[in-house]
């Protein structure tokens, strides 16, 4: 499924060494395990995240709605 924040950066700390893991909302989406730059795999539960991330675009969309609504 493609959203909203898909193309919007992500940074996060590996949890084995503490390096920066650079990606995109929509890469940790489709990837249940991604690498840190020293080759630590990291699991992302996707399901999850992409449950947390579906809320939060639609609450995205319902505040465009909103602001939407007020300008007319």
């Amino acid at each position: 499924m493609s959203g909203f924040l898909d193309k919007a950066p992500l940074e996060f700390d590996c949890p084995s060494c503490g390096r920066t893991v650079k990606t995109t909302i929509g890469a940790a989406r489709r990837s249940p395990k991604l690498r840190c730059p020293n080759g630590h795999e990291i699991e992302v539960d996707a399901s999850q995240f992409d449950r947390d991330l579906k809320k939060v675009d639609r609450s995205l969309a319902d505040l465009e709605e909103s602001a939407k609504r007020l300008r007319r």
